[in-house]
């Protein structure tokens, strides 16, 4: 069993993606947070498709963080794949 969460966050904006790793830093979590520039990659990463095949670096999320209003596929599109 892994002791970290694991979360996966879709998100172009760099400013915003340091945000949310200061945040979780800053409340003391124990979570391991990979990030995606847009829903294309979000869509690999959970599908298992290069560059992110690797498990072991790449593991199976338990939260998926998604901005809406992303370039490529936007994360509507992604609910729409996901559902």
């Amino acid at each position: 069993m892994r002791a970290k969460t694991v979360i996966l966050v879709a998100e172009d904006d760099p400013c915003d993606a340091l945000l949310l790793k200061l945040a979780f830093k800053r409340a003391e979590q124990q979570v391991e947070i990979h990030f995606v520039q847009n829903g294309e990659e979000a869509m690999a990463y959970l599908s298992n498709q290069p560059p992110f095949q690797d498990r072991t670096r790449n593991p199976w999320p338990d939260v998926l963080l998604l901005d809406l209003n992303m370039p490529r596929v936007d994360g509507y599109d992604v609910l729409e794949w996901l559902k």
